[in-house]
């Protein structure tokens, strides 16, 4: 059945006498179901003469007669029974030059075994360029595209002058290996299977099968894709070694290629690399043992062309592609060898560890419980049951809840700084410390305490050297929210140093924080800050006004002056008189040498002379100086009197300028 494809049936024989015999059994087999085969053709003319001619698709005579043409189509495929060879034949291609021809003329070639994948994989991957392009199927093509493709039309003829032998075995006795290579490029993957037949004599290789594929639009690294050529190879020798192996006797099978990433992929474990290196592998390592794979170099790798695509006449002399490469025919100790184990980290899968931890009577009363003094109570109970006591009365007395908070203290510095406690208790112990700028060590009693250096300190033990806890253990948070309601709920600070008496937490400011924040009670108490809801712009703030149209006035000072620059001179005081622009923020300065309403109005005189005239003039009522110093004082008088008042508003009177005083206590108003 494997030689039948729906009414055809293709065989063959070693000699005439078996395919005579193998005729006979075929006809009287199909005479059964009362079926008649019909279109006789063989390369031997004693089978052509055991059947009528009616039954034949071919004279005997063609056998004997050079003259005549012998040639006939099995499965797309043209073969010449005297000669006994395969060969092509094409149609003339289109004379147009558009994506719809290009695929219409890559369509005619059938090519079942793939002896053109080098020729067909250069039109596959001018019609991939085609479709990455994006024009449309009577559009023309790019010019990069149509030149390559002028060049494939005018070569294709070619074909036909192609001669493949049929035949791939020889007489007597042969050992008989397959060899499979792969290889890819950016372009695509190819793979192609070689029969080595060594007979003693003699040793030939013939190509048996190929297939090439272009690479996917996606972008993908070279790595993966020789993986990709390589699960092909895989694939095509097992197909062609399960067809084979009841017809020949497979000696040895090896599988060729040249990525030494390829191959510590395959020589290694699936599970080590990532989900698509790992299918990859697992299906190769199904198809094919990785004792199989090999490395050759990339010279004498013979699909380098498969990949790389090759016009049709650069095919036909091409003897690699047909034949192998030349260290097939020799002896296996000059086959090419790696030089090193392939050994890679490309693609490798992460490692992840996972740790559990058990449970301990602590960890589940800490969970089971919120308030530590009942956990210390139930500690303290059990360990008069462990010690059998009797004690006078049922209530633990303060030493026992002394002791059993010790022992609560035991428990958690071991699992939360196991390491630093077998670094001090090891001195030969190597290791950096995380703790180590506390300068830890362990007391008497085996607990772990801060260092510090107030040995000699008049304080208790616990306030010199406090026990260190850690900052995220459940047992922090219960101490924190225990000392929190004993002291009243007090702020961070306070309770910070509080604890800081006999217990380090690591990072305490943050903890007690972040644990504050989950007290109800401090919660509801704490004030909630009132946003006024701000005023309405002053008007001129938003007209486009000439600048100092609408300005503010204020004082600044003192500041000394010398008169003079001799020694004898005696500094005096001045001040600033600062006028704002109301409209544009920019500032005007004068200076006053006193406080007086004349002085005052000289460096208004110039402040108008220098910038124009204005329209309004706003400043305080000088009770933002009460409480100064007593520099500010005289400061505070001379903007509050009535004299100062009324002579600024006459000399405004006469000059149209209106004058605002902003209410006492308002920083907010403009000036």
């Amino acid at each position: 059945m494997q030689d039948t494809f729906v009414d055809d049936i293709l065989t063959g024989a070693d000699t005439p006498e078996a395919a005579l015999v193998q005729q006979s059994q075929l006809i009287a087999l199909c005479n059964q179901g009362q079926f008649q085969l019909r279109k006789w053709a063989s390369n031997s003319p004693v089978i052509l003469q055991a059947v009528s001619k009616d039954e034949r698709s071919m004279s005997s005579d063609v056998l004997f007669d050079d003259e005549l043409e012998a040639g006939l189509k099995i499965l797309g495929m043209q073969w010449n029974p005297k000669l006994d060879h395969f060969s092509y034949t094409f149609q003339c291609p289109n004379a147009s030059t558009t994506k719809r021809s290009i695929l219409s003329d890559l369509a005619r070639i059938f090519d079942p075994l793939g002896f053109l994948s080098p020729v067909t994989f250069l039109a596959k991957h001018m019609m991939q360029l085609l479709w990455t392009s994006g024009i449309g199927w009577d559009d023309p093509i790019p010019e990069q595209v149509h030149t390559m493709w002028q060049r494939y039309q005018g070569e294709i003829q070619c074909i036909q002058n192609l001669k493949i032998p049929r035949r791939l075995t020889t007489e007597g006795e042969t050992q008989y290996e397959l060899h499979v290579f792969s290889d890819s490029s950016e372009k695509g993957y190819a793979a192609a299977v070689y029969l080595r037949c060594d007979s003693g004599n003699r040793v030939y290789c013939n190509l048996v099968t190929a297939k090439s594929k272009v690479s996917p639009l996606k972008r993908v690294t070279i790595p993966r894709l020789e993986l990709c050529g390589a699960v092909l190879a895989a694939q095509l020798l097992h197909y062609v070694y399960e067809l084979l192996k009841q017809l020949l006797s497979i000696n040895a099978m090896h599988a060729w290629t040249d990525s030494t990433t390829t191959l510590a992929w395959i020589q290694s474990s699936p599970h080590r690399w990532a989900t698509f290196i790992a299918n990859r592998t697992s299906q190769i390592q199904s198809l094919t043992p990785p004792s199989l794979w090999r490395y050759v170099p990339t010279s004498e790798n013979p699909v380098d062309c498969a990949y790389r695509g090759l016009y049709p006449t650069e095919l036909l002399k091409h003897p690699m592609w047909w034949n192998g490469p030349a260290f097939l025919v020799q002896d296996h100790n000059t086959w090419p060898l790696c030089s090193a184990t392939a050994v890679t980290d490309l693609e490798a899968r992460p490692t992840v560890l996972v740790t559990t931890r058990t449970n301990t009577i602590f960890d589940r009363l800490f969970c089971r419980f919120s308030s530590l003094q009942k956990i210390i109570r139930i500690i303290a109970y059990c360990k008069r049951v462990f010690a059998n006591i009797k004690p006078d009365r049922i209530d633990p007395s303060t030493t026992e809840l002394s002791n059993a908070l010790e022992v609560i203290i035991l428990a958690v510095q071991s699992q939360a700084f196991g390491d630093e406690l077998t670094q001090l208790r090891d001195p030969t112990h190597k290791g950096v410390s995380k703790l180590r700028g506390l300068n830890p060590f362990v007391d008497n009693r085996g607990i772990l305490r801060v260092g510090g250096r107030l040995v000699h300190a008049d304080l208790p033990c616990e306030q010199k050297h406090p026990s260190l806890l850690p900052r995220t253990h459940r047992f922090t948070h219960l101490l924190i929210d225990d000392t929190h309601r004993q002291h009243k709920h007090p702020g961070a600070t306070t309770l910070q140093s509080i604890i800081q008496q006999q217990y380090w937490i690591v990072a305490s400011r943050q903890v007690i924080k972040s644990r504050l924040r989950h007290c109800i009670a401090c919660y509801r108490t704490r004030p909630r800050g009132v946003q006024p809801v701000m005023g309405n712009l002053p008007k001129f703030r938003l007209q486009q006004i000439k600048p100092f149209t609408a300005v503010g006035v204020d004082y600044a000072g003192p500041i000394m002056l010398k008169p003079s620059t001799t020694r004898s001179t005696v500094p005096c005081q001045a001040y600033i008189c600062l006028f704002v622009c109301m409209a544009t923020k920019a500032l005007h300065l004068e200076l006053a040498s006193d406080l007086s309403t004349e002085t005052f109005l000289m460096a208004f005189s110039r402040f108008i002379s220098r910038r124009g005239p204005i329209q309004q003039i706003h400043s305080d009522c000088g009770t933002n100086f009460v409480g100064a110093s007593k520099l500010f004082e005289t400061v505070d008088q001379f903007t509050q009197s009535a004299e100062h008042q009324e002579k600024c508003r006459s000399f405004l009177t006469a000059r149209n300028i209106s004058w605002h005083f902003n209410p006492p206590s308002t920083p907010h108003f403009p000036r």
